[in-house]
């Protein structure tokens, strides 16, 4: 399973580091006004 959060959410990507995910990369669009980060889970 993967993912997509606002990379500067440290409390949500701790819940789901807790939940077994792993984060795998950023990536900055300039139509956002934040940082996107990706997670994955193999399930």
């Amino acid at each position: 399973m993967m993912l997509g959060m606002v990379e500067e959410n440290t409390v949500l990507r701790r819940w789901y580091e807790n939940a077994g995910f792993v984060h795998t990369h950023t990536e900055k669009f300039d139509f956002f006004p934040f940082t996107c980060g990706y997670m994955e889970r193999i399930l």
